[in-house]
């Protein structure tokens, strides 16, 4: 899978469940990813497949996407 370009994230403080922090390190060591790549791999995917948002669109907040429309 080709690797994102590297922009500014957004810091942001997450609690999770040690049950839930467990499947996610281990998912991540499996995909070899850091926790915070695998997590957004994961929405990534989960709002590209919802709501047809592409992540090579510049998508502003508040808008909506015209992809496949």
């Amino acid at each position: 899978m080709a690797r994102q370009p590297k922009t500014e994230n957004v810091p942001f403080l997450l609690r999770l469940p040690p049950d839930l922090y467990a499947c996610l390190r281990e998912k991540a060591e499996e995909e070899t990813r850091s926790i915070n790549g695998e997590i957004v791999h994961m929405l990534r995917q989960m709002v590209t497949r919802d709501s047809g948002w592409s992540n090579q669109t510049n998508h502003q907040p508040g808008t909506t996407s015209t992809t496949g429309s």
